[in-house]
């Protein structure tokens, strides 16, 4: 499939309420749309880069989007877009997917009770221990997801484990890695860490988190295949993308349940973070999820 020219619009996200990314709070940010002709159609993408996470800046994408014929030089995060827009392109259409998602807490913006209709990923460690326990010891789900961004010592990961009685999985909870060798009974999953090849083998690594935004298509693609191999889970996490963001994700995580043979619960909740009049055609939020029509 050839490239054949990208026109960026400006546009600009606006949550229902703050976003902690990277130790920023965010209200609002400004992304871009993407307009992709190819030789085979056209469809649009979004190109969606945060300060602190990603590598890239805008100023680089767009300068290089000037050029399509060089796509294959550029960095990882300036080719995702492009990437999923061919992907998109290449998948066969007139079907639906019903996508199972996690949904998302961040203590540090809010406390509230938590309904127990599925999973939720809650950020720990950017507050104090005493404080996250506390909220923990009054969580009654059977599935819960810690994320503390490579924050914790292993005295500290003790603390939690201590008032955890169910949970799926603490996703890069140690500082040092070698910690993982201490905990060997416990069940982790990747994120920062996730192309460091010993940590991938760990038999108490259990799932892949796999961010494409950060990643490319290319190796997200593969990380899924590797997961497959060693029999991990892949679980396709967003960086608060917008409405095209969430569709592009929405799509390869489908692609990931129908390839390992299984439906996962994706890192996507964070659509809720946007309007609840999603104004794109293809994507919807339902119960648990959210539904795509291709």
């Amino acid at each position: 499939m050839k490239l054949i020219k990208i026109s960026p619009i400006q546009k600009k996200i606006i949550y229902k309420k703050p976003v902690n990314v990277a130790g920023k709070i965010y209200n609002e940010r400004e992304i871009f749309e993407l307009e992709v002709y190819t030789d085979h159609g056209t469809t649009h993408t979004e190109l969606s880069l945060i300060d602190n996470l990603h590598q890239s800046t805008y100023r680089e994408a767009l300068n290089s989007y000037i050029n399509p014929e060089n796509f294959i030089n550029w960095h990882r995060e300036i080719k995702y877009p492009i990437e999923a827009a061919l992907f998109q392109i290449s998948q066969p259409g007139n079907r639906i997917a019903n996508i199972r998602v996690n949904s998302y807490l961040d203590p540090s913006i809010e406390r509230k009770s938590i309904h127990q209709e599925h999973t939720y990923k809650v950020k720990i460690g950017r507050g104090s221990i005493d404080s996250d326990v506390e909220l923990l010891k009054g969580l009654e789900h059977k599935c819960l997801r810690l994320d503390a961004n490579r924050t914790l010592s292993s005295p500290e990961f003790e603390k939690y484990l201590q008032v955890l009685e169910n949970y799926d999985y603490f996703e890069e909870p140690f500082s040092d890695i070698k910690d993982y060798n201490l905990f060997p009974n416990e069940r982790f999953a990747l994120d920062e860490n996730i192309e460091n090849l010993e940590l991938q083998k760990l038999t108490s690594v259990k799932a892949f988190v796999i961010k494409p935004s950060l990643l490319g298509l290319e190796k997200t693609l593969q990380l899924i295949k590797t997961a497959k191999n060693l029999g991990k889970r892949v679980v396709i996490s967003s960086t608060f993308e917008g409405e095209i963001g969430h569709l592009s994700l929405g799509r390869i995580a489908s692609y990931s349940d129908n390839y390992l043979g299984y439906r996962e619960e994706h890192g996507l909740g964070t659509i809720s973070f946007l309007s609840d009049s999603l104004k794109i055609i293809g994507i919807c939020v339902v119960k648990n999820g959210i539904e795509l029509k291709f």
